[in-house]
């Protein structure tokens, strides 16, 4: 991953140098919250019910995620860190165990803005990042016991497209502070990576952590 995060570096020192005397800053944080659907996991089923197991993915709920991202803005680009979770969990079957897990994915990147007027913007993105993933196959007891048959630990370096909708909706100190509901849809590719069950590690050529994301939140954008 080291030489992604230097492309990135470089990428944003080619943008400074070139930068006009005139270019607008800005800082501006997001929170969102959203549903996404992991796009790769139906051959870890196959591996799952090979070493007696049952299926991940046919009792999955909805993918809950959320998280937020600090994002520097010159002018129409911006430069972006973040960090996003997803709770994964499936419902029991019929001799009552189920998945119980979470992911947490931290990324940098770039944006641009693409469509800027006063009360709309529009900024495709790209970001490098990383996914760990850590899912329990559990058993509860109806006394409140609740045994652990098996643990998947997943590692994955990925990267991120997608597009951010900024819908504005109140501005404070001459428009330089501004409030924005925002939304955005993305696709998480995974590249490389490596998955354990129970410590032993598993061949996962055939499935990964790649997932497309639906979210919306607030923005808080400060000019300068």
């Amino acid at each position: 991953m080291k030489h992604y995060y230097l492309l990135l570096l470089l990428s944003i020192i080619s943008v400074t140098v070139t930068a006009q005397q005139n270019e607008k800053y800005a800082i501006e944080f997001s929170a969102s919250t959203g549903v996404g659907w992991y796009t790769s996991l139906d051959d870890v089923d196959k591996k799952l019910n090979d070493m007696g197991h049952p299926s991940l993915t046919k009792d999955m709920d909805i993918l809950q995620t959320g998280g937020g991202n600090f994002t520097f803005k010159m002018n129409k680009w911006g430069f972006i860190i973040g960090g996003y979770s997803y709770n994964i969990k499936t419902s029991p079957n019929s001799d009552k165990h189920y998945y119980d897990g979470s992911s947490e994915t931290y990324e940098l990147g770039l944006s641009y803005d693409l469509i800027n007027a006063d009360w709309f913007t529009f900024s495709p993105y790209i970001t490098v990042g990383t996914e760990d993933a850590e899912i329990f196959l559990d058993y509860k007891f109806q006394d409140g016991v609740t045994p652990t048959s098996l643990s998947i630990v997943a590692n994955e370096s990925n990267i991120t497209t997608g597009g951010k909708f900024y819908f504005r909706v109140k501005t404070w100190e001459k428009d330089r502070l501004q409030l924005f509901i925002n939304t955005e849809v993305s696709y998480k590719f995974s590249m490389d990576g490596t998955w354990r069950f129970n410590n032993m590690l598993i061949d996962s050529d055939d499935f990964n952590l790649s997932n497309v994301s639906a979210m919306g939140g607030l923005t808080l954008r400060y000019l300068f």
